[in-house]
């Protein structure tokens, strides 16, 4: 019984790792995808309302990945 108790929530742990880890890459896709469209656009004026010489210039895979947090992002 014991051995089915630890089994059971080692993989409710797992689970919560895999969530946190595809939640992770979710929002480093929603975010490529937003500075795609906003590149499209041609660097339309931000959403603050200033000019598009603060446009968002594009952000490579590799430079989102170093990226430790998304939290600070508005989606």
């Amino acid at each position: 019984m014991k051995s089915r108790i630890g089994k059971l929530e080692g993989d409710g742990r797992t689970n919560k790792r895999l969530r946190e880890s595809l939640d992770k890459h979710v929002r480093i896709l929603e975010h490529a995808l937003k500075m795609e469209r906003q590149k499209a656009k041609g660097g339309s004026p931000s959403e603050d309302g200033k000019d598009s010489s603060n446009a968002v210039k594009p952000v490579s895979k590799r430079e989102l990945l170093k990226m430790r947090s998304f939290d600070n992002c508005s989606y």
